[in-house]
């Protein structure tokens, strides 16, 4: 990921990472964008886990009525949180072996 100065890639933003697969062929139909900060990033997937953690705990006490929208909305959160999280650690791992 070279920046537009062509300059090294910076191993604390995050790289382009395609997520949510929506079709027979594996497209990816959202993609976490390349350059944000990874603390940015990573803050934000925080977030995403809270939202996740809540819709959860409404699930499990039975305080939804529509179970299977909910836990739709909770798969949804975690993919998200998840290529976030993925996202910002690619260039980490990157440099570490380097």
């Amino acid at each position: 990921m070279l920046n537009p100065n062509n300059q090294a890639p910076d191993f604390r933003a995050t790289t382009a990472y395609p997520f949510y697969p929506c079709n027979a062929e594996g497209n990816h139909l959202f993609q976490v964008r390349a350059g944000v900060s990874a603390v940015d990033a990573l803050q934000e997937a925080s977030n995403l886990l809270d939202a996740a953690k809540a819709s959860a705990f409404e699930i499990a006490t039975n305080r939804v009525e529509d179970v299977a929208r909910n836990t739709w909305t909770l798969a949804y959160l975690l993919e998200m949180a998840k290529a976030v999280v993925d996202a910002a650690i690619t260039n980490m791992e990157r440099e570490a072996r380097q």
